[in-house]
């Protein structure tokens, strides 16, 4: 009776070493859900100052154009425009790509958080299971122990 017991607690020990997770490793990934919604909001907060970046080039563009068809035939003073011009381009360029690139880093990281969020709730699922395997095992356990046996 004694040895069926002693390989029941070790077989309940088993599953409950393999079944579980540490709190270290939920600690871990709290954290790193937390750190990851930070840096989302940073990156929201930059993509929105670069919209408005963009949105500044682009007014300043416009308005490039508007003094380029209202100015006198001077050559240089169109130039000059022109490159000013030009160089709004390029820079609503760059501001483009950044503002695809922060994009794809959002998406990467609500997939993470998405993930981390999947994990977070299998270890509290199987936190639930584990416990309630024990309770199980112990009211069976107590059921053998308490009803007589008969010899």
């Amino acid at each position: 009776m004694h040895r069926k017991l002693n390989i029941w607690a070790m077989c309940l020990f088993l599953v409950f070493l393999s079944g579980c997770a540490s709190k270290g490793k939920f600690d871990t990934v709290s954290n790193d859900y937390r750190h990851a919604q930070e840096q989302m909001s940073t990156q929201e907060k930059k993509i929105q100052e670069l919209i408005q970046e963009l949105q500044e080039a682009e007014e300043e563009k416009k308005k490039l154009n508007d003094q380029i068809k209202t100015m006198s035939t001077h050559e240089i003073k169109i130039k000059e425009l022109s490159q000013v011009l030009q160089d709004a381009e390029e820079k609503k360029k760059k501001l483009e790509d950044q503002i695809k690139t922060l994009g794809k880093t959002i998406q990467e990281k609500e997939t993470v958080i998405s993930i981390q969020g999947k994990v977070i709730k299998l270890l509290d699922d199987s936190e639930q299971t584990l416990q309630k395997s024990i309770e199980a095992q112990i009211a069976a356990q107590n059921t053998n122990t308490d009803t007589p046996t008969s010899e």
